[in-house]
């Protein structure tokens, strides 16, 4: 118990380091489910359709929102280019990277087993993160040996190192090794080997989708409010979550275009309501996806 309270102190304090230095100002969302960012306002014409990079942010299992996000976007056939995503947003981009359909990504991920998520300790009352160990299988059954360049689109995600000051991003090798770093966050999964999700990103990711080529960014948002844990989570994952709202919140001042999907009476480990985030996601997509399509002129 100690030890984990001091390993989601040590994230709190190395993530909330990340955060120094950032951009502030800009609009703030109110009554809006979407909004265009400061940085696209000046800009609301295309003479050729962009090419469209998209980041899907932290959330748990609210991130199987995404999917709907995603789907809605396809409808209105607004092309994804590329796709970046930060904790477990990170399996939904990577598993979208694969063919660019948003019902294979839910086909592939409604095939993960519920007894590989965290669950209640065996006579106890808190309730223990998975380790990347048990979750690993699934991965190589989804993606195999498959390096992340192989997939349909370009797909990037955020990791940091718990022992030593660094983070990177991944843009090359495996899809299992990008994930297994690339995933890990209190109090879904445990750090693996000393690394973690890294959602404090949101600007490092714009801008590597910026270099990659990418015109118009847009910043999917599932945690624009207080965040609910699960009722034995400490003080620390609280603290910690609630900066990962604040970030979310900032990013709209490193994108074009925020999509803010609300689901703050659910909690990050509701994984019996994925199938009620997907269909939040795509009332939320839809009006985006509208709005969108006309900004960007498809």
């Amino acid at each position: 118990m100690l030890r984990k309270i001091l390993t989601t102190i040590t994230l709190l304090s190395l993530l909330a380091g990340c955060a120094t230095g950032r951009r502030t100002g800009g609009e703030t969302d109110t009554a809006e489910p979407n909004q265009e960012s400061p940085a696209s306002q000046a800009q609301t014409a295309w003479s050729v359709p962009p090419k469209i990079g998209i980041i899907l942010g932290p959330g748990g299992m609210k991130s199987f929102a995404h999917i709907g996000v995603l789907r809605e976007l396809e409808s209105a056939r607004i092309p994804i280019n590329m796709i970046a995503g930060m904790e477990w947003g990170a399996l939904v981009a990577g598993t979208y990277s694969l063919k660019r359909k948003a019902n294979d990504v839910e086909w592939k991920l409604f095939k993960i087993p519920k007894d590989i998520l965290p669950r209640k300790e065996f006579m106890g009352h808190r309730t223990e993160p998975t380790s990347m160990n048990d979750f690993t299988p699934f991965l190589e059954n989804t993606f195999g040996s498959m390096n992340i360049t192989d997939g349909e689109i370009p797909f990037i995600c955020p990791t940091k190192s718990l022992t030593k000051y660094a983070s990177l991003i991944f843009q090359r090798n495996k899809y299992v090794d990008a994930l297994q770093l690339c995933l890990p966050f209190p109090p879904l999964f445990k750090p693996y080997q000393n690394w973690v999700a890294n959602p404090y990103s949101v600007k490092a990711l714009s801008d590597a989708l910026k270099k990659a080529g990418m015109d118009y960014v847009i910043l999917v948002n599932v945690t624009p409010g207080i965040q609910r844990l699960n009722d034995d989570a400490s003080a620390a994952e609280f603290i910690l979550w609630n900066h990962v709202m604040d970030e979310m919140n900032e990013g709209k001042n490193y994108v074009n275009y925020v999509i803010d999907v609300n689901i703050q009476d659910k909690s990050v480990l509701d994984f019996d309501s994925r199938r009620e985030f997907i269909s939040i996601g795509q009332q939320y997509g839809k009006i985006a996806a509208q709005r969108l399509a006309r900004i960007l002129g498809f």
